[in-house]
């Protein structure tokens, strides 16, 4: 989609890579605030803070600029699961975890499924201004940011 006209070598694989690095390094500190917060505003600053990241992602222009942002991606995704977890056991009896948390994580499958075909439909868009990729960072931002609204409306 565009993204790889800035990089070169492996740069780009690394990009996946420190991802998972940032994720691996910030899980730990991520379980222990969580024990130290309220777990609704924890989390609640956290998917603010992974939005505005995913935000500026699509104004990077630079090696250093997307590998920071991926990193900082991982610190802020890495109390996602961690967080389902803990509130699964907030709510549900010890026989109805196990159902919870398989269906917790079917979710991640079916957004495969959507942001591939997201990811599809958005590589035939043409704007003079944006590239593609970066279309559909700034979609994909708008819509967790307008969910995570109406969720902490409620």
């Amino acid at each position: 989609m565009g993204i790889r006209s800035f990089l070169k070598g492996n740069e780009y694989a690394n990009l996946g890579t420190f991802f998972y690095v940032g994720y691996i390094v910030a899980e730990p500190i991520q379980c222990w605030l969580m024990q130290k917060f309220p777990i609704g505003k924890f989390i609640g600053v956290n998917v603010f803070c992974w939005g505005v990241l995913v935000a500026a992602t699509a104004g990077a222009k630079s090696y250093g600029a997307l590998l920071t942002i991926r990193i900082l991606l991982g610190v802020f995704e890495a109390s996602v699961a961690p967080s389902l977890i803990l509130i699964t056991g907030m709510w549900w009896t010890k026989a109805e975890q196990s159902r919870r948390t398989g269906l917790w994580y079917m979710q991640i499958g079916v957004a495969q499924i959507i942001g591939a075909g997201m990811s599809y439909g958005f590589q035939h868009v043409k704007s003079p201004a944006f590239a593609n990729w970066q279309i559909l960072f700034l979609f994909m931002v708008s819509w967790s940011e307008l969910a995570f609204l109406v969720t902490t409306q409620s």
